[in-house]
C-alpha cells in the first residue's frame, strides 16, 4: 500500500467531496486561522464552537447540506457537527489537558494539504526568486556541509518548481487568447495582465537578479568538487547522518546522491528555459497577430456597412 494512504485516514477528503464541501472548505479555513495565531498547546474547544456558531449565524454562513438532516440545527449545534465530523474524518484531534479542558489541533498531515489549497484557493504562485541566488551562497559557504546540502537540494527543488509554474501560466495566457472577442480585450490582457503578472514579476527577474546562467558554472564547479573532496563528504555525511539517523555508510551515499541530483538539475534546466522563452515569444507574437487581426476584420465590417 502506498504510504499515502498509510498516513491519511481513509475518509480524510470526505468533507472536500462531501454536498456540502463549501461550508467544509470555509470552516476548517476559520479554524485553521485561529490554530495558527495560538503558540499555547492548541485551542480551547469552546473558543472554536464560539467562532463557527458566529459563521453559522451569518448570512454568508454557506448551506450545510449532509445526508443527516442538519436544516433544524441551532448555530450552536452545527458548530460542534462541524467539529466532531473533521475528528471523525482525521483532520483535527481533540485532547483534555491537565485542567480538563478540551483542546482541538489540526494533524499534522492536514496542515500540510490546508496550507496547500489556501495557496491554490488565495491564487498564490510558486516563484523562484532568491533560491538561485541563495544556493549560490550555500555552495560556497564552508561551514555545516550537511545542512547547507539539504538546504541547497531543497532550494533545487523550489527553483525547478517555480520555473515550471512559470512555464505553465505562460501556457495558460497562451490558451486564453482565444477567449478574448475584442482588440481591446487582448491588449489589455497582454499590456495589463501578462506584463504585470508574468513580465515584471518573473520573466524579468529570470533575465537579471534571478538569471540561472550568471551562476549555474560556479554552483555545478563547487558541487562537483564537493564530491571529490574526502573532507567535505566525511564532515557533510557525519551532520545528515545525526539529522536522518542514518549509519555512516547509508550517509555518505545519499550525500553523494544527493550532490550528482543537484548537478544534473542544472545541466538539463536549459530545457525548460529555453520553453520558457519559446513560450513568452509566443504569447506576445500571438497576442499582437491576433490584435491587428481583430482591428482589420472590425474595420472591413465597418466599410461593408
Amino acid at each position: 500500500m502506498s504510504a499515502i494512504f498509510q498516513t491519511l485516514p481513509e475518509n480524510f477528503f470526505h468533507p472536500l467531496a462531501a454536498p456540502g464541501k463549501l461550508v467544509y472548505w470555509e470552516c476548517i479555513e476559520r479554524l485553521f486561522v485561529i490554530c495558527s495565531q495560538q503558540l499555547s498547546f492548541g485551542v480551547e474547544r469552546d473558543q472554536l464552537v464560539e467562532e463557527l456558531s458566529f459563521y453559522f449565524e451569518s448570512q454568508m454562513a454557506a448551506d450545510l447540506e449532509e445526508d443527516t438532516d442538519t436544516s433544524q440545527l441551532s448555530p450552536r449545534d452545527k458548530a460542534n457537527f462541524i467539529l466532531r465530523k473533521l475528528e471523525q474524518y482525521g483532520w483535527i484531534s481533540i485532547e483534555v489537558d491537565h485542567s480538563y479542558v478540551q483542546r482541538v489541533n489540526f494533524r499534522d498531515y492536514a496542515i500540510t494539504i490546508i496550507k496547500t489549497l489556501r495557496d491554490i484557493s488565495h491564487g498564490r504562485k510558486a516563484e523562484y526568486q532568491g533560491y538561485i541566488y541563495t544556493i549560490y551562497n550555500l555552495v560556497r559557504a564552508t561551514e555545516n556541509p550537511g545542512v547547507g546540502l539539504l538546504q541547497i537540494v531543497d532550494n533545487t527543488d523550489a527553483l525547478i518548481t517555480g520555473l515550471k509554474t512559470l512555464n505553465a501560466n505562460i501556457a495558460k495566457y497562451i490558451d486564453q487568447l482565444t477567449t478574448h472577442q475584442t482588440a481591446q480585450e487582448i491588449m489589455d490582457a497582454l499590456l495589463n495582465d501578462y506584463y504585470t503578472n508574468i513580465v515584471d514579476k518573473a520573466y524579468h527577474r529570470l533575465l537579471t537578479s534571478d538569471n540561472v546562467s550568471k551562476f549555474r558554472p560556479e554552483i555545478i564547479e563547487r558541487l562537483e568538487a564537493h564530491a571529490k573532496n574526502e573532507r567535505y563528504l566525511t564532515a557533510a555525511a557525519a551532520e545528515i547522518a545525526e539529522i536522518r539517523e542514518l549509519s555512516p555508510e547509508k550517509a555518505r551515499e545519499e550525500v553523494l546522491t544527493d550532490l550528482h541530483a543537484v548537478i544534473s538539475a542544472f545541466r538539463e534546466m536549459d530545457e525548460i528555459l529555453s520553453e520558457i522563452n519559446r513560450r513568452n515569444t509566443k504569447y506576445q507574437s500571438a497576442a499582437i497577430s491576433r490584435a491587428k487581426f481583430k482591428i482589420l476584420s472590425s474595420a472591413d465590417v465597418r466599410g461593408q456597412l
